[in-house]
C-alpha cells in the first residue's frame, strides 16, 4: 500500500552541506578550520582569527592589513623619499627652480589634522568626509588612510580650535604691545543678531596681526548688552592691555563705549573736572602749582564731549601740571576721596601720566589734520 503525498507540500531543497556563501572580501585571505568552525586561518602566515558570524570579519580585515607576509603589505612606519620644488638664487643672480629630496612617512593623525584644516579653510560641511567621491579618492590616493566619519571630523575640528585658542591666548599673555579692538553687530536674514569682535596687535617682530576672538549670537543691539559681551570675551581671553575700541556710528554704541570706559578704567578727565568744578578747588590747585614752581600762561582746560579733538588739548595742558596734580593727591585728601567714587577708581598715578605722555603724539597727528581740513590753519 502506497502512502499519498500531501498536497501543497514541497520537497526540501538541498543546502549544499548547510554552508552559507561567504560575501566579505576578508575570506579571500582566510580559510575556515575543519576542526574549529569558529576560527579561520590566514593563508599567508597561518594566524588564527575568530570568525563567528556574530563578531563579523573586522578582526580578519585588521589582521590582513598588518600581516607582514601578505604580498600587498606596506610598512606604515617606513620612510619614503619624495621631492619638493624650491626656488634658489644662483651666484650670478639668476633664479632657478630645483628639486630637493624630502622624507615622508605615513602618519594617520597628521593626515586627519590636515583634513580638519581643509574643511575649516575651504568652509566645507562636516558631511563632506562621508561623500562617495571623497571616499573613493582617499582609497586611490592613500589606501592606508581610513576616512573618518562626520562625527569624528567634527571632534577633530573642535580639537584644532582648542589648540589654536591656547596658542593665541599664550600670545596675548606674552604680548608687549597693546591690543586695538573693533566690533560690529548685525542682524541676519533669519532675524538673528550677531556680534564679531576682532583684535589687532603688533608682535615683537613688528608684524601686524588681526584675529577674530569672538563671533557669537547676541540677544539684541542695546549698548550696555554689547559692552557686557565685549567684557566677557576679554575676560575669557585675559586681554588687559587695550589701547582703543572702534565701533560704527550707531547710537547704541555710545552706551557701549560708556560701559567699556568703566571696565577699562580709563581716565576721562575726572581730575581736571574736579579742580575746575568750584573756585575753592581751583584756588587749592593754583597753590599746588605755585609750590611746584610751574610757569604757564594758562591753566588746565576741560574736555568737550562733542569734540573729540578737545581731548588732545585737555591732556596736553594737564601734562604740564603733572607735578601739581601729584601734589594735590598727596596733600589734599578730599581730592583723592572724590575721585575714588568715580568710575576711574582714584586720582591718576605715574602709570596714567606715562600713558598720556606716550599717547599725545598720536593724538597730535589727528588734531593737526582736523585743523587743516577745517581751514583753521
Amino acid at each position: 500500500m502506497h502512502k499519498k503525498k500531501r498536497a501543497g507540500k514541497k520537497p526540501k531543497a538541498e543546502n549544499n552541506g548547510g554552508k552559507k556563501k561567504k560575501t566579505s572580501d576578508a575570506w579571500e585571505h582566510f580559510q575556515v578550520l575543519a576542526n574549529d568552525v569558529d576560527h579561520a586561518k590566514c593563508i599567508y602566515c597561518g594566524t588564527k582569527i575568530g570568525c563567528k558570524s556574530l563578531n563579523g570579519t573586522n578582526g580578519m580585515k585588521r589582521h590582513t592589513e598588518r600581516c607582514k607576509k601578505a604580498p600587498f603589505y606596506k610598512d606604515k612606519t617606513q620612510t619614503i623619499l619624495d621631492f619638493e620644488s624650491r626656488t634658489q638664487i644662483n651666484t650670478d643672480g639668476t633664479v632657478q627652480t630645483v628639486s630637493v629630496p624630502k622624507l615622508w612617512r605615513f602618519n594617520y593623525d597628521e593626515i586627519r589634522k590636515a583634513l580638519a584644516k581643509m574643511l575649516i579653510v575651504d568652509e566645507l560641511p562636516f558631511a563632506f568626509v562621508e561623500r562617495e567621491g571623497f571616499r573613493q579618492f582617499c582609497k586611490v590616493a592613500c589606501l592606508e588612510f581610513v576616512t573618518p566619519s562626520r562625527a569624528t571630523i567634527t571632534k577633530d575640528c573642535y580639537g584644532l580650535f582648542i589648540e589654536k585658542r591656547k596658542e593665541l591666548m599664550n600670545v596675548f599673555n606674552n604680548l608687549s604691545s597693546r591690543v586695538c579692538l573693533t566690533t560690529d553687530t548685525w542682524t541676519s536674514g533669519q532675524n538673528l543678531s550677531y556680534m564679531c569682535l576682532t583684535a589687532h596687535f603688533i608682535d615683537d617682530n613688528r608684524k601686524l596681526h588681526k584675529r577674530i576672538i569672538n563671533f557669537c549670537p547676541v540677544a539684541g543691539h542695546s549698548g550696555e548688552l554689547i559692552g557686557k559681551y565685549v567684557e566677557k570675551c576679554l575676560l575669557e581671553w585675559n586681554v588687559k592691555r587695550v589701547l582703543t575700541v572702534t565701533v560704527d556710528n550707531a547710537s547704541t554704541n555710545d552706551l557701549a563705549i560708556k560701559y567699556l570706559k568703566k571696565i577699562f578704567n580709563l581716565w576721562d578727565g575726572a581730575a581736571v573736572k574736579y579742580v575746575r568744578s568750584s573756585p575753592s578747588r581751583l584756588q587749592k590747585f593754583k597753590s599746588c602749582v605755585e609750590e611746584e614752581k610751574i610757569t604757564s600762561k594758562g591753566l588746565v582746560c576741560l574736555d568737550v564731549e562733542t569734540r573729540w579733538n578737545s581731548t588732545y588739548l585737555m591732556l596736553k595742558s594737564a601734562l604740564v601740571f603733572r607735578k601739581a596734580f601729584k601734589n594735590m593727591k598727596t596733600k589734599f585728601s578730599p581730592y583723592t576721596k572724590e575721585l575714588m567714587k568715580q568710575p576711574v577708581g582714584g586720582a591718576p598715578d605715574d602709570e596714567d601720566w606715562d600713558k598720556i605722555q606716550s599717547f599725545l603724539p598720536f593724538l597730535e597727528i589727528f588734531y593737526n589734520a582736523t585743523l587743516k581740513l577745517s581751514g583753521s590753519r
